[in-house]
């Protein structure tokens, strides 16, 4: 089964920057379909709502590729996943991007409290 969906983390939270000003996210996917765009339109507003800050974009795996978006931009993969994103996944998705500055900190030796 191929991964239509994938998001991405970028941006200066992504690289343990203690001064980030958002958290930018990128969402790409392969279908661009009427009902796949309403799907990963849906899960922008997921994570807008859940994570404080959140700056998603949207890009096709085209339009991506013609941008070259995720190497320029240093993107790490956050996740993939076939259409439909349950709550188990989005629930893994949003405790990685609020655990991934913790774990950045700490690879840069940043003392991580509490």
């Amino acid at each position: 089964m191929k991964l239509t969906i994938s998001v991405y983390g970028y941006g200066s939270y992504f690289i343990g920057n203690s001064k980030y000003k958002d958290i930018d996210i990128l969402i790409t996917h392969i279908s661009t379909d009427y009902n796949s765009c309403l799907e990963v339109i849906a899960l922008k507003k997921s994570i807008v709502n859940e994570i404080e800050g959140a700056d998603v974009t949207i890009l096709s795996c085209v339009a991506e590729s013609e941008f070259n978006f995720i190497q320029q931009s240093k993107a790490v993969l956050l996740s993939e996943f076939v259409q439909n994103p349950n709550k188990l996944i989005l629930t893994e998705l949003f405790q990685k991007v609020r655990g991934y500055k913790n774990i950045t900190r700490h690879l840069n030796g940043t003392k991580i409290v509490g």
